[in-house]
């Protein structure tokens, strides 16, 4: 192994390169265990290269993609993780897709919406691909997440907010959709 090699331009100590040389293969190895979906593996992995670089992004990511297919984990720590990663590397669209996706699907509906408009800010070219998703999956599992609560009024909120969403995808001014229909 080359010391030095994964040294940013800014550090002069050899021996931090050698720790991020290790935290690049042990990077490696977790997305190897990934791809096999070997997801505990991967998750370990992860967590290992954590405890040698915490604030790597891609880490925190690798954690929250494995983390969600190891069943002691739960929604919140999954959560905390994509957070993480967002917090070392917060010009990740992907990211806050993904934590965005995640958080729908966990029922975390102001923390979904709050990243896909954010990856939306990011990332302009596809942000009305961003803005279909998040109004059609929150159209489906809003209701879900709601259920004893799901009376007309309800519904009715979560009817609107999928349609602002799906009104921003289609980039439609809401007072000219009210006049077409």
């Amino acid at each position: 192994m080359e010391v030095g090699k994964y040294l940013s331009p800014k550090c002069s100590n050899p021996a931090l390169g050698v720790i991020m040389a290790d935290v690049e293969k042990i990077l490696k190895d977790a997305h190897k265990f990934l791809a096999q979906e070997d997801f505990k593996k991967a998750y370990n992995k992860f967590k290992k290269a954590l405890e040698e670089d915490p604030e790597s992004a891609e880490a925190h990511f690798g954690m929250a993609e494995s983390g969600m297919f190891v069943p002691k984990l739960t929604a919140d720590e999954i959560v905390e993780s994509y957070k993480r990663a967002v917090e070392f590397d917060p010009e990740n669209a992907f990211y806050l897709l993904a934590m965005g996706s995640f958080s729908l699907e966990s029922g975390k509906f102001g923390e979904a919406e709050g990243a896909y408009n954010r990856a939306a800010e990011l990332d302009p070219d596809n942000a009305l691909e961003f803005f279909s998703e998040f109004g059609v999956k929150y159209s489906k599992l809003a209701p879900l997440f709601y259920e004893q609560y799901l009376d007309e009024k309800t519904q009715e909120m979560i009817d609107r907010k999928s349609l602002q969403y799906m009104l921003k995808a289609i980039e439609l001014d809401p007072d000219r959709a009210k006049k077409m229909l």
